[in-house]
């Protein structure tokens, strides 16, 4: 019949059956689902007529777990700079509430001209200041400064070592007092020289910055001290 002889002329067997056709998968690398048109599958097909690209939704995806990456670092360092930021307002707020006789040297960041520094008010200010304000409250002139009265020692912040003063009284009871801008004695100078310790205990240890125990090292500074 026709049947079978259009069989024996496509396949040479008139009993034979059609091959089972390849399955045709989408083009996209990873999706294995059926084509449907262009290549794609029609996941992936709508895709494309919705957004023009039919990997919108991973690029979507990528973008957005960068952002949430991106937000959460900046978070991270945000909460370190509190979480540090913390660490300097509870150490004063310590000093202030039971100061003791001696001196407090301030163990975080210095300024180049050794005293302490805190991020109070939305902007950096003098750790020795800050102290003296929560203590004996503000200025009584916009002005003044809180001088270091008995100890001179700059990283100090004990507020009993504390007054208000304005700039001319500061240097006349630091010339007074016989104090030097240095803080650093001739001997300090030696010892400093001969120290195998680093910069920033060093700074610390006298209350002056790291620049100018660098500074004393090489000879820049004090070179007349042998």
């Amino acid at each position: 019949c026709q049947k079978h002889y259009t069989r024996w002329r496509k396949w040479g067997d008139p009993e034979g059956v059609a091959p089972p056709k390849p399955k045709r998968v989408c083009s996209i690398d990873g999706c294995d689902r059926v084509y449907c048109s262009r290549g794609w599958c029609e996941m992936h097909y709508s895709r494309w007529r919705a957004h023009g690209d039919p990997n919108s939704y991973y690029e979507k995806k990528k973008k957005a777990a960068a952002a949430k990456l991106e937000h959460a670092q900046a978070n991270r360092y945000e909460d370190v700079r509190e979480r540090r930021k913390g660490q300097r307002m509870f150490f004063i707020a310590q000093t202030v509430v039971d100061p003791p006789d001696e001196c407090v040297i301030w163990p975080f960041e210095l300024d180049t001209r050794g005293y302490g520094i805190v991020r109070f008010d939305h902007k950096s200010r003098g750790a020795h200041r800050v102290a003296l304000e929560m203590y004996a409250g503000p200025p009584p002139r916009r002005h003044y400064v809180a001088c270091h009265g008995e100890c001179h020692m700059r990283s100090c912040i004990n507020p009993l070592h504390l007054i208000w003063g304005s700039h001319t009284d500061n240097m006349n009871d630091r010339k007074r007092d016989g104090a030097h801008d240095s803080k650093i004695s001739d001997d300090d100078v030696r010892y400093i020289r001969a120290s195998g310790k680093n910069g920033v205990e060093l700074s610390r240890q006298f209350g002056v910055s790291q620049s100018m125990i660098t500074a004393i090292r090489r000879g820049d500074r004090r070179s007349n001290v042998i």
